[in-house]
C-alpha cells in the first residue's frame, strides 16, 4: 500500500508529465518524457499509461508518441467559460480595494454586444455613485472610458464592427468622427489607459484601464471618474497607476500571462 509521500510523489510526477507538453504540445515518446523529467522508463511508462487511460494524454497510432488529450481540452474549456461568467466575482475584491485606496467611486465595464455594461460599481463611504452610472447601465461604446480602453486593445475588425453606424453626440466634446476616434484609440493604446473627457457628461472625466483574458483579448475595464473642476481637467498620475495596476491584477486572475502595461509609457498630459 502506498504511503502518503509516495502518493504525493506520483501525483507530482504525473502533473510534471502534463506540464512537459507546454507550451506547444509537441508529441513525445515515453523515452523522451523520461529523459526530459529525469524519470526511470518504468515510472514514466506507468504514469503515461495512467494519464492516457483518463484521457489526459493521447497516443498517436502511427508515431506511437503522446500528446495532450481531450480531458485537458475539456478542463480548459470549462475554466475559460467559468472565468468569463465570473468576471464580476473575480474583479469585485480588486475593485473594492482600489475604491478604498483612492477613496472614490470605481466601476467595472464589461463588453456586451456593441456596447459595454456597467457590471459593477462601488462608492467610497457615503459618496454618490451616479457620476459613473448605475449597475446594469449600458455605456455608449464611443464615449465610455472603459469601452474605449477595450477598443484600444482590440483588433481593427472588431473596432469597425463596434463603431458601425452613426455615433450619437452627447456633449460638445463627444467625438462622432470615426477617424478622429480611432486616432484617439491609438494614443490610448500607447498610454495603457483611455479617457472620457467630458464626452458623456460635460462635468465628468472618467479614466479606464483594460482587463485581458487568457487569450490576450480586452474584455472589460476598470474605471474611475472625477469632477472636471476638482482635478482641473487632469488625472493624478498616481491614480492612473493604481487603476492600471488593478486592471493588471484582474487580468492575472483571468490567466493573462503578459504584463499588459509594461511596454507602454504613461504620459502626464491627456
Amino acid at each position: 500500500m502506498k504511503t502518503s509521500n509516495e502518493t504525493h510523489r506520483s501525483a507530482s510526477r504525473a502533473l510534471s508529465i502534463l506540464m512537459s507538453f507546454a507550451p506547444n504540445n509537441r508529441e513525445m515518446s515515453i523515452s523522451e518524457i523520461a529523459k526530459q523529467l529525469d524519470l526511470s522508463f518504468s515510472t514514466a511508462s506507468r504514469l503515461v499509461h495512467l494519464l492516457t487511460d483518463q484521457g489526459f494524454l493521447i497516443c498517436d497510432h502511427w508515431s506511437k508518441k503522446y500528446s495532450l488529450g481531450k480531458s485537458v481540452f475539456d478542463l480548459g474549456r470549462i475554466l475559460s467559460k467559468s472565468l468569463t461568467g465570473q468576471i464580476v466575482t473575480i474583479s469585485k475584491p480588486y475593485i473594492d480595494e482600489l475604491r478604498d485606496l483612492v477613496k472614490d467611486t470605481v466601476g467595472l465595464e464589461v463588453l456586451f454586444g456593441k456596447s459595454t455594461i456597467l457590471a459593477y460599481v462601488t462608492a467610497y463611504g457615503n459618496r454618490s455613485i451616479e457620476k459613473l452610472g448605475v449597475g446594469g447601465d449600458r455605456m455608449p461604446i464611443h464615449v465610455a472610458a472603459g469601452a474605449k480602453a477595450i477598443m484600444a486593445f482590440s483588433a481593427p475588425e472588431l473596432v469597425d464592427r463596434l463603431l458601425e453606424g452613426p455615433l450619437q453626440r452627447f456633449t460638445p466634446k463627444t467625438i462622432t468622427d470615426q477617424k478622429v476616434l480611432k486616432k484617439k484609440l491609438a494614443k490610448y493604446r500607447q498610454l495603457g489607459v483611455a479617457y472620457d473627457l467630458g464626452e458623456g457628461d460635460p462635468d465628468m472625466y472618467v479614466a479606464g484601464a483594460p482587463i485581458f483574458n487568457h487569450d490576450g483579448e480586452a474584455i472589460a475595464a476598470v474605471t474611475t471618474g472625477k469632477f472636471a473642476h476638482k482635478i482641473k481637467g487632469e488625472f493624478d498620475p498616481k491614480l492612473i497607476s493604481l487603476l492600471k495596476e488593478t486592471a493588471s491584477k484582474i487580468s492575472g486572475r483571468m490567466f493573462y500571462e503578459t504584463e499588459p502595461f509594461s511596454q507602454y509609457k504613461y504620459l502626464d498630459k491627456q
